[in-house]
C-alpha cells in the first residue's frame, strides 16, 4: 500500500487536503503520462501477432475494454478484432426476429419464470408484453411461474428440500416456489423438524463501548453486538455523533473503549444508560443523541413487544399488509426477531390487475382519504394517480382557494406559521396575492 494511503487512513477528512492531495495529484499525473507513452510505444512497436497474442488474456469484450482499452483501440484502428474469435461477443437477433410469436413461444420454453425471460430475452419479453402474448404464454397469474414446468414440485421433491434446512424461514428465503407450493397443498404441516429460530437479539454477546476525546473531555458511550462493523460506522458515516465531533474539532476518532462485554439482552439498556450517568457525573460532555435506557435505548422496541404480544396481536389480521398497515413498529421487531406467523397470508396481485378502473374505484370506496388509500392498496393507487382516476374517486378532498376560503382558514389559526402548517395551499395563495397582511395584522 503506498505511504499516502496510509496515511489517508489515519488522518481525518480535515487533515487530508493539507497532507495528501499534493502526492495524489503528483501520481495522478505520472499515470496519465504513463498511459500516453505506452498508447505510443504500442502503436508503433508491436506486430500484428503480438498484439493478437496480447488479447489471448481476455475471454469477453467487457472484460478486454475494463482492464485494457488501449489494446483493445488498437485491434479495431488495424482490424485484428474480427481474428480474436475466442473474445465471445453477444449475438444478436435479426430485425423483425421477435415479431413472429412462434419465435418469442420457443424462447419462453427455455425459462422457468418471467424474470428470467426477461433477462435472458429482453427483446422477446417487450414485443410479447406491447403485442399481448403474455397470456399465451402459459405465465400464471400472480406466482410468474411456468404451468407446465410448474409440476416438478412433487411431494417427494419439496420434502428433500424443506429437509436441507433447521429452520422453516430459510427454506422459505431458499426456495420461495418449494415453500409456497408445500404450504398451498398442506405439506408443511407434516415438516415437524423444523425448530423455532432463536432470537438473534437475545444473546449474551452485547458490548459497552466508549469512544473518549480527552482534548474536548466529551465521550460516546455505545452498545452493539458487532464492535468491528459498529467502529467502521463511526468512522465513516456522516450522521454519526462521534464522525460529526470529530470533523467539527479537527480531532482523529480514538479507538473504542470496551467498558463492559458478554452483557445480556435485558441488562445491556440499563447498563448503558449506568455508564452515561457514570461519565456525566465525572465532568465529561456526552455526545449521544438518543436516549439511553431499557426502553429508550435502540433496543427499547425490542424490549417492549415480546413475541407473546406480537402473536395475540397478529391474530386480529387476516394478511401481512393488513398487520403492516396497523402495527408498524410491531413489524419491524417481528422480523428482527424472527417470529413466523404463517396464518398471515402474504397476498401479491397479478401483473396488471389493478388496470382496471372498477376494481380501483372499489379500492378506493372502502378508504376515507387518498392517504389510506396509498397505504391499503398502493398497486391501485399508482394505477389511479398515473391515469388520473384520483380526482374522481375522491372529488371533495381538494379545496378550491380563493379569498373567502383563505380568510375563513386563516380565521382557524392563530398563528401565520400555523396557517402555513395546516393549509399549506391556502397561506401559498394569500402570500402571493398580500393577504396576510389584512389576516395577522402587526402590532404598532
Amino acid at each position: 500500500m503506498p505511504k499516502w494511503q496510509k496515511i489517508f487512513k489515519k488522518k481525518t477528512k480535515c487533515q487530508f487536503f493539507g497532507t495528501v492531495f499534493d502526492k495524489l495529484k503528483t501520481d495522478n499525473e505520472l499515470r496519465i503520462k504513463r498511459h500516453t507513452e505506452m498508447r505510443k510505444i504500442r502503436k508503433d512497436y508491436f506486430t500484428d501477432d503480438e498484439l493478437i497474442e496480447m488479447a489471448r488474456e481476455y475471454n469477453s469484450p467487457k472484460e478486454l475494454r475494463k482492464s485494457d482499452p488501449s489494446l483493445e483501440s488498437l485491434l479495431y484502428k488495424r482490424g485484428l478484432y474480427d481474428k480474436c474469435d475466442w473474445i465471445k461477443r453477444r449475438k444478436y437477433a435479426p430485425d423483425g426476429y421477435w415479431d413472429v410469436f412462434e419465435n418469442v413461444e420457443k424462447a419462453a420454453n427455455e425459462c422457468i419464470t418471467i424474470t428470467e425471460f426477461r433477462h435472458k430475452y429482453s427483446a422477446a419479453a417487450k414485443n410479447a408484453k406491447k403485442n399481448g402474448w403474455l397470456e399465451k404464454l402459459h405465465f400464471e397469474d400472480g406466482n410468474k411461474i411456468n404451468a407446465e414446468k410448474r409440476r416438478i414440485w412433487t411431494y417427494e421433491k419439496c420434502y428433500e428440500i424443506a429437509h436441507q434446512y433447521k429452520y422453516k424461514s430459510d427454506f422459505e428465503r431458499e426456495h420461495p416456489s418449494a415453500y409456497n407450493i408445500a404450504r398451498t397443498n398442506g405439506w408443511l404441516e407434516t415438516y415437524d423438524w423444523f425448530e423455532v429460530k432463536p432470537d438473534p437479539y437475545n444473546t449474551n454477546m452485547h458490548i459497552i463501548y466508549a469512544y473518549e476525546f480527552k482534548e474536548t473531555n466529551s465521550v460516546y458511550i455505545g452498545l452493539t453486538i458487532n464492535l468491528k462493523k459498529r467502529d467502521y460506522q463511526h468512522r465513516n458515516l456522516k450522521n454519526s455523533s462521534v464522525f460529526r465531533h470529530s470533523i467539527e474539532n479537527g480531532l482523529a476518532v480514538p479507538q473504542p473503549k470496551v467498558l463492559e462485554q458478554d452483557i445480556s439482552r435485558e441488562n445491556s439498556g440499563e447498563k448503558e444508560y449506568y455508564y452515561v450517568e457514570q461519565y456525566r457525573s465525572d465532568g465529561w460532555n456526552i455526545l449521544n443523541r438518543a436516549k439511553t435506557g431499557k426502553t429508550s435505548s435502540s433496543k427499547g422496541s425490542i424490549e417492549k413487544y415480546r413475541q407473546n404480544e406480537i402473536i395475540n396481536t397478529a391474530r386480529n389480521y387476516s394478511t401481512m399488509k393488513e398487520f403492516y398497515t396497523a402495527e408498524p413498529v410491531m413489524y419491524q421487531v417481528m422480523n428482527k426477531k424472527g417470529i413466523e406467523l404463517d396464518w398471515l397470508v402474504k397476498v401479491k396481485q397479478a401483473n396488471g390487475y389493478w388496470d382496471d378502473k372498477e376494481r380501483c374505484r372499489q379500492a378506493a370506496m372502502q378508504c376515507s382519504t387518498p392517504r389510506e388509500f396509498c397505504l391499503r392498496f398502493s398497486g391501485a393507487y399508482e394505477s389511479s394517480r398515473k391515469n388520473k382516476w384520483m380526482r374522481e374517486f375522491f372529488p371533495n378532498k381538494r379545496r378550491d382557494w380563493d379569498y373567502e376560503s383563505c380568510k375563513k382558514a386563516a380565521a382557524e389559526c392563530k398563528s401565520r406559521s400555523e396557517f402555513r402548517k395546516k393549509y399549506s395551499q391556502g397561506w401559498k395563495l394569500s402570500r402571493a396575492n398580500d393577504w396576510l397582511d389584512e389576516f395577522y395584522p402587526k402590532a404598532a
